[in-house]
């Protein structure tokens, strides 16, 4: 058996030096709609990795909206919209194919309350592929995103304070 070299694999980020950046503005109001915000977060490349890897340029942007519990479904909901872009990146300054995009994403969610203090969340969200690729198949020349994610939370408020957070 052929010796083969170490290499590493990704996973916790792309081992790559980029500068950070998050802006939030949430805001509580009186009903219906009791609680509103906008999130942003853009990613920027500074340095490529050990092994040639340059990551992209990336931006995100999330609208929500929350109402009061509305007594006929007995639960709050949550309206979403989110826009994600993602630039080229670059292994030894060759673009890599399939790797910029961009992605808007509507969705809507129940939330429920216990008396013991649980949230408990029901989301569906709808990505749509805006531009970019999803893989490198020569044979489509139009390439679609038909997708919806599901995903259920649960929240546990706790009554409980860190002392030297205090």
């Amino acid at each position: 058996m052929k010796d083969m070299p170490k290499h590493r694999h990704f996973s916790m980020s792309e081992g790559t030096y980029q500068m950070l950046g998050e802006l939030q503005f949430f805001r509580k109001l009186s009903g219906p709609i009791i609680f509103w915000g906008l999130s942003s977060a853009i990613s920027y490349p500074l340095k490529d990795s050990d092994y040639g890897f340059k990551s992209p340029l990336r931006l995100d942007v999330s609208l929500t909206f929350l109402t009061k519990k509305m007594n006929l479904i007995n639960a709050a909901l949550g309206i979403y919209a989110q826009y994600k872009y993602s630039g080229e990146s670059e292994w030894n300054d060759i673009p890599a194919p399939n790797s910029k995009g961009s992605i808007f994403t509507p969705g809507f969610g129940l939330i429920w309350s216990t008396n013991n203090k649980l949230g408990i969340q029901l989301n569906c969200l709808f990505p749509n592929l805006l531009t970019g690729d999803l893989a490198g198949i020569e044979s489509t020349t139009k390439q679609d995103l038909t997708a919806m994610q599901i995903s259920l939370g649960l929240r546990k408020t706790f009554d409980y304070s860190i002392p030297f957070l205090e």
